[in-house]
């Protein structure tokens, strides 16, 4: 019988009995976490432009812009990709690189 090693354990691929279940909680979590935060978007920015500059660490599924009321007149930003491992590659080359766009330093970040 062939079995896998998950972080659910060592199971059994020939009984289904045994297989770990997704609920339906943890798809969603999955969905949130491919969701990103990008704050200090430039006023002008549009989406066609923003999905320009982080389309180079995958596929975006979605972009919803939205106009800030308490920071200084920019832009925020909710970006969705197609697959978790591009949202967390973008994640991660924010830790270390400034992203910049039209002069202003994107602030990104896991949607809370």
């Amino acid at each position: 019988s062939s079995g896998i090693n998950a972080e659910y354990g060592v199971f059994n691929l020939d009984n289904p009995t045994n297989r770990p279940k997704l609920h339906v909680q943890e798809l969603e979590n999955q969905s949130d976490r491919r969701c990103l935060y990008v704050g200090q978007v430039h006023p002008s920015t549009s989406e066609s432009e923003l999905k320009g500059k982080l389309g180079f660490f995958g596929r975006i599924e979605s972009i919803t812009l939205l106009d800030s009321r308490t920071s200084g007149g920019y832009k925020f930003a909710f970006v969705k990709f197609e697959s978790l491992a591009d949202a967390l590659n973008l994640l991660k080359e924010a830790e270390t690189t400034v992203i910049a766009l039209k002069g202003c330093p994107l602030k990104i970040s896991a949607k809370r």
